[in-house]
């Protein structure tokens, strides 16, 4: 029934966000889809707060959540995939669901550091897997962010924002959106972070104002190890040109380093150190890609 999300970017590029859902159960496939939800977020950046969580009947009866039915838990969803994260989800398990029955959930989100100082990013589509009655999006910029926010739409049917301005150095972006259908159940499209219905916001002004803050976390970890520069040495000893240099130490990167990531903290984004990705024999994708483009820097 309801997907509002609400954002309040501070100066300094840190948000404080407001989620508030309501669901209806149809049958019991929703009643068991909604009598428990979880709400995951970055533990070192961010603290959650749960505000409201309630079932409420047909009939107007609101049953609050239990105590104990709040945890915290580990999932490590992806660790099938080999890649491992420091994400907590917050679980509610809401009571007394039946078809008929709402579910509502109040979260808020407070980050303790901004991603990208002084910057604000987001996006938001205007899809999901059930259809949603009202989608509500509101963004709470300082003028100094707003004069910058770039806003881009993809696919069709993405709704315009209306603007206030809710105190003089403030400026507010509304955008509504009645009745959006389900999201098509077709494993073979393309998903809707490609092809929308969705807003980008950013006051990032080009690509670059975005590598100078990445090439800020890649410092001191494209250094080579005496020992893995004399491998390279060995390695690409007869090697006749760029292309055979080239050949070689990528065959060396995708052959020898499995695909295995842990995204624990700023490494999320963050690549490991490169001599230290090829001792473990292991990394992700920006792990292999930074100690391929250490390499290729040496030669």
């Amino acid at each position: 029934l309801l997907d509002e999300v609400i954002h309040y970017v501070q100066p300094d590029g840190k948000r404080i966000s407001v989620y508030h859902y309501i669901d209806k159960a149809t049958d019991d496939a929703g009643v068991r889809s909604m009598g428990e939800d979880g709400f995951t977020y970055k533990k070192d950046f961010q603290r959650v707060y749960l505000v409201s969580a309630q079932t409420i009947q047909p009939d107007g009866t609101k049953i609050p959540i239990k105590k104990d039915a709040l945890f915290l838990k580990t999932p490590q969803e992806q660790a099938g995939s080999s890649l491992y994260d420091d994400n907590v989800e917050m679980v509610v398990v809401c009571s007394n669901v039946k078809p008929g029955s709402l579910t509502e959930r109040i979260i808020v989100l407070e980050d303790i550091v901004a991603r990208i100082p002084d910057q604000y990013t987001q996006v938001y589509t205007w899809m999901d897997g059930w259809p949603c009655y009202e989608q509500r999006l509101v963004v709470d910029l300082p003028k100094s962010f707003a004069d910058r926010l770039k806003i881009t739409n993809l696919g069709a049917e993405v709704p315009a924002p209306t603007t206030s301005t809710p105190e003089p150095q403030r400026q507010l972006l509304t955008w509504e959106k009645l009745n959006t259908p389900a999201e098509p159940d077709d494993q073979s499209g393309a998903p809707t972070l490609q092809t929308g219905p969705l807003v980008w916001l950013s006051t990032l002004p080009n690509w670059d104002t975005f590598a100078t803050w990445y090439n800020g976390l890649l410092k001191g970890t494209d250094v080579l190890s005496p020992a893995l520069k004399k491998d390279v040495d060995d390695w690409t000893k007869d090697a006749k040109d760029p292309t055979a240099i080239l050949q070689i130490l990528h065959e060396h990167v995708a052959r020898d380093v499995r695909y295995t990531g842990f995204e624990l903290g700023v490494s999320d984004y963050q690549p490991h150190d490169a001599s230290s990705v090829w001792d473990r024999q292991y990394g992700d994708c920006k792990d292999k890609a930074n100690l391929l483009r250490a390499m290729l820097a040496y030669k």
